[in-house]
């Protein structure tokens, strides 16, 4: 019983439905006292009238604000794709195997500062999270304690907090990311490789920030907008033969979703 309502819990602060809940409890008696008073209807028959309209006002209201966060949905043959809007950093809660794919630049900064790692981007909050709610100080501490390791296609695995740091970047002087067109592709297609190859992935969602949408294409190519990042990878991901069967979301911010 704990776990269902805190199941509850976690669905009502995730889909925002706080406000609803508290106009329901609030509008309810309202509701209740003009009908008896404008219809003469009985208490008996209001109450069962009542038990019945108000959870399937609640579950519409539910269904059509899970629904108008879906971007686009796609599924292949081994391959199901959703792109959504949210905030990729509370995907975790709801389910023990959701995976979450974080950008990192090459040399894998752990300090969040404005000399290094921003605490702008998904790369810093993640460290900052890491830092300051689970005290790993040095990138070392928190390699050799949560066994973190390098898999042969280049990115960091951390099985026990579900995370895949993806090496994408290099910082300039003035600390601002940078890639080439080249090191992207290679990226993404490494990406798809470890999702692919990690044991039971069938069981995971692996969770997509809009990758290469907040840093500049070296070579003079010009800075990628995130419309631009959003469709080169899905054009990668539907190209790409998976051998298992993923479930992927692509997930665009939205501050209404935290």
């Amino acid at each position: 019983m704990k776990k269902i309502w805190k199941l509850l819990i976690d669905i009502i602060k995730y889909y925002n439905l706080s406000s609803l809940i508290t106009s329901i409890t609030i509008f309810t008696p309202i509701i209740v006292s003009t009908l008896l008073s404008c219809t003469g209807m009985n208490k008996y028959n209001l109450f069962w009238l009542l038990w019945l309209i108000i959870p399937l006002l609640i579950l519409i209201i539910f269904i059509y604000w899970k629904y108008k966060k879906i971007i686009f949905k796609i599924k292949m043959q081994q391959t199901k794709i959703n792109c959504i809007y949210g905030d990729i950093l509370k995907q975790k809660f709801m389910y023990k195997n959701n995976w979450i794919i974080v950008p990192i630049d090459l040399q894998f900064h752990w300090n969040v500062n404005d000399e290094e790692v921003s605490i702008n981007t998904i790369h810093g909050k993640v460290l900052n999270k890491l830092q300051t709610s689970y005290n790993f100080k040095t990138k070392e501490d928190y390699f050799k304690k949560n066994a973190i390791y390098k898999d042969p296609f280049n990115n960091y695995i951390d099985k026990k907090f579900k995370i895949i740091f993806i090496p994408l970047t290099t910082f300039d002087k003035n600390n601002q990311a940078h890639s080439s067109s080249y090191q992207y592709t290679i990226c993404l297609i490494n990406l798809f490789a470890t999702m692919d190859a990690l044991p039971s992935n069938s069981e995971f969602i692996f969770n997509l920030p809009i990758i290469g949408s907040n840093f500049s294409y070296s070579r003079g190519i010009k800075k990628s907008n995130e419309k631009e990042s959003l469709d080169l990878i899905k054009a990668y991901l539907i190209n790409y033969s998976f051998t298992s069967i993923l479930n992927i979301n692509i997930i665009k911010y939205d501050a209404k979703y935290n």
